[in-house]
């Protein structure tokens, strides 16, 4: 999974990452969502500081892309619950470093026809994954619960431009909208096309 979950962007590559490599995805939480999650746009700010992530939350629009996308490659695949949660810190510091220690939790609720994976049972697609709790009922499409809580730890740099917040880690470099508002940092999730929020990752300010 890419390191870089402290953006929507980067959780869903996450996910797409494992079912590319025959995990089984997506579960739908009941977590209430963190202070003003996607009630903010967009709007810079000083970044400098330590933030503790209070949590995240989506719209559903990220779901049906996700899906989308999904039903594009795998025919009859469908997600049908995702929940997505973020918890920990991260520091950055005046001179343009970053340190983040966060866990990412996702529990997602997948259903897959067998002839997509590769695999000759569910059962196989269970044992095949190594990196989340995966149970998978079913004969010729499985339907699969995943629950996974991976720990994120890296240091990179960062750079703000206007409202984008951009972070080069040890792997990857990515650029998301932020805002910095009432001492909550919320790193946003723009649609491309019609510039709606569609995720929110909010962190308050230690």
């Amino acid at each position: 999974m890419d390191a870089r979950v402290v953006r929507m962007s980067a959780v869903l590559a996450a996910l797409t990452g494992a079912v590319a490599a025959g995990g089984c995805g997506p579960s739908n939480g009941s977590g209430s969502a963190p202070p003003s999650c996607l009630q903010v746009q967009p709007c810079g700010g000083d970044v400098v500081g330590t933030w503790s992530f209070l949590g995240a939350c989506r719209t559903p629009a990220v779901l049906q892309n996700f899906n989308d996308n999904l039903q594009a490659s795998c025919p009859g695949a469908s997600i049908t619950a995702l929940d997505i949660d973020i918890s920990g810190t991260v520091t950055y510091n005046a001179d343009l470093t970053y340190a983040a220690n966060v866990t990412e939790t996702i529990r997602a609720t997948e259903i897959f026809p067998l002839s997509c994976l590769g695999f000759a049972s569910c059962a196989d697609v269970v044992s095949s994954n190594t990196e989340s709790t995966v149970s998978c009922t079913g004969t010729t499409t499985c339907t699969c619960r995943v629950a996974g809580a991976p720990p994120m730890i890296e240091t990179g740099t960062y750079t703000t431009a206007g409202t984008a917040l951009t972070m080069a880690g040890p792997t990857s470099t990515s650029t998301d909208a932020y805002c910095v508002q009432n001492n909550q940092l919320h790193i946003i999730s723009v649609d491309a096309t019609s510039a709606a929020l569609n995720g929110d990752f909010v962190a308050q300010k230690q």
